[in-house]
């Protein structure tokens, strides 16, 4: 099973807002907080990855295909 790396939400102008964490085996930690506004040029392909998404719900985010 995949762990998800974070959370997904939308703004009401439609801005994808994705708050991420990576954790590394050493102990290490990050974290950011991703920003897509709807003219952003990864815009289609990060709404298309989240999948279905209304105004004022979070969802997991999956890992990235690289």
């Amino acid at each position: 099973m995949t762990t998800p790396i974070g959370t997904a939400r939308v703004e009401p102008d439609g801005t994808l807002v994705l708050t991420l964490t990576a954790q590394l085996d050493d102990g290490g930690l990050g974290q950011a907080q991703l920003r897509y506004p709807q003219d952003h040029p990864d815009y289609a392909r990060v709404r298309a990855h989240i999948g279905d998404l209304a105004v004022g719900d979070e969802v997991p985010v999956m890992p990235f295909d690289d």
